[in-house]
């Protein structure tokens, strides 16, 4: 196939030194210009045909105008035809080194099996296949690093009800950065919550998280009061009447018995 006969939209298509948004404006004046030898659209319907300002139409023109596809010819700021930008569309000498028509990367050497068969010499992984492994092996990486807590901040989590983003409360515990008595009174407070009615009620469906309860600074506020224990739980016990009676009936017991 002959330079000549390859059509102007395939050639340009085929330049690797065409950005998409030029390549855009070429052609659009290639289909102003059909068989005509020029044609002479202004600027502003070129930008509104391709989606682009009257400035970037000027600066695109100009390039195209600099490496060969254009031949721009102007008279002058004014009125009428004469005064109208004309486009022609000039075919470049050599593009890509010749058009890039027909090329081929040469091929990669073949290699005989063991079982008689040709193949390709292997080459290098796929890149889709190189960026998997890659993320693979950052994440695996990633796993291998173990977090060293502070004892102090242990024990908090140990003692908080609801677990839950350990590295987030303890950048939190970083934030306050406690000295050793503000660390037991941070774990005092938790305690003191734990036996709230807030947190106790409806199987603990109201405890803070302790991300929250550190970035609120919530062990600084008054602690709440605990609710009076109720016979069977284990902070419970009797009264001096009900001690009183219990002695009586067991040693009742003791006196039927005997």
């Amino acid at each position: 196939m002959s330079k000549s006969s390859v059509p102007l939209w395939v050639v340009a298509m085929l330049d690797k030194r065409l950005s998409p948004v030029e390549l855009r404006v070429l052609l659009n004046l290639i289909w102003h210009q059909g068989g005509n030898s020029a044609a002479w659209p202004s600027q502003s319907t070129i930008g509104r045909e391709v989606g682009l300002t009257t400035e970037a139409v000027r600066k695109i023109t100009k390039r195209l105008e600099e490496i060969g596809w254009l031949t721009v010819t102007w008279a002058g700021p004014g009125r009428g035809e004469k005064h109208q930008k004309t486009y022609a569309i000039t075919r470049p000498e050599n593009p890509n080194g010749g058009l890039g028509l027909a090329t081929r990367k040469p091929q990669q050497p073949y290699q005989e099996n063991p079982n008689g068969c040709t193949t390709k010499t292997p080459t290098a992984k796929p890149r889709h296949i190189r960026r998997t492994h890659s993320r693979t092996q950052s994440r695996t990486q990633g796993a291998r690093e173990t977090i060293l807590f502070p004892p102090s901040f242990e024990d908090f989590w140990n003692e908080y009800p609801r677990q839950i983003d350990k590295l987030g409360a303890f950048r939190e515990w970083q934030t306050i950065d406690p000295d050793e008595t503000l660390s037991e009174k941070i774990i005092v407070a938790v305690r003191a919550w734990k036996r709230s009615d807030q947190w106790t009620r409806d199987g603990g469906k109201f405890i803070v998280y302790p991300v929250r309860f550190l970035r609120e600074r919530r062990f600084d506020d008054e602690l709440p009061c605990s609710p009076e224990p109720k016979r069977g739980d284990p902070d419970w016990l009797p009264s001096d009447e009900e001690l009183d009676a219990i002695f009586a009936n067991i040693a009742s017991r003791k006196e039927g018995a005997e």
